[in-house]
C-alpha cells in the first residue's frame, strides 16, 4: 500500500526537492558539531536526522501515497537544520516545501490544494498500521 523506503541514512538534497508538492518531515534529532571535510577543509557542522515522506506530484496527493520515503535522512544544509531547531520540530511532524530564498534553501508552507489532507491521511494510516503491528508482539 505504501511506497517503500529508500536505504536509510541517505542525504537529503534540497535541490532535488524544489518542485515537490509537499514534504512530511519528522525530525528525530540534531547531531551537534559533526566532523565534516569539504574541499580539504576540516570543520564541524550540525546534522539533522529525520524520516521524510515526499509527495512529488498530483498523483501522490490524490492517492495519499508519497512517491519517496527516506528513513533516517541526513539533513546537512545548515539553514534547514537551524530551522528544525528554531521551530522546535524534533519529535514532531511538519509538512513543508523547499524553496530558495536568495542562495539559501528554506522551508515554506505547501500551497498545493489537497496536500495537507493527503499527508494527514498517509500519516494516520501509517501510524495505525504501526500500532496494529505492535499488537502482534507479546509484551511479556
Amino acid at each position: 500500500m505504501f511506497a517503500k523506503p529508500t536505504t536509510g541514512g541517505n542525504f537529503f538534497k534540497p535541490a532535488d526537492h524544489m518542485n515537490d508538492l509537499g514534504i512530511l518531515i519528522e525530525p528525530k534529532k540534531v547531531l551537534k558539531d559533526q566532523a565534516h571535510v569539504y574541499e580539504g577543509i576540516h570543520s564541524t557542522r550540525d546534522v539533522g536526522i529525520a524520516d521524510i515522506a515526499v509527495f512529488r506530484n498530483s498523483a501522490d496527493v490524490e492517492t495519499a501515497t508519497p512517491s519517496l520515503i527516506i528513513e533516517n535522512a541526513q539533513i546537512t544544509n545548515q539553514v534547514l537544520v537551524a530551522d528544525i531547531e528554531r521551530n522546535d520540530w524534533v519529535g514532531k511532524v511538519a509538512l513543508v516545501v523547499i524553496r530558495k530564498a536568495g542562495r539559501a534553501y528554506v522551508y515554506r508552507e505547501p500551497e498545493h490544494p489537497g496536500v495537507e489532507e493527503a499527508a494527514q491521511k498517509y500519516y494516520e494510516a501509517r501510524e495505525a498500521e504501526a500500532a496494529a503491528n505492535l499488537d502482534d508482539f507479546p509484551m511479556d
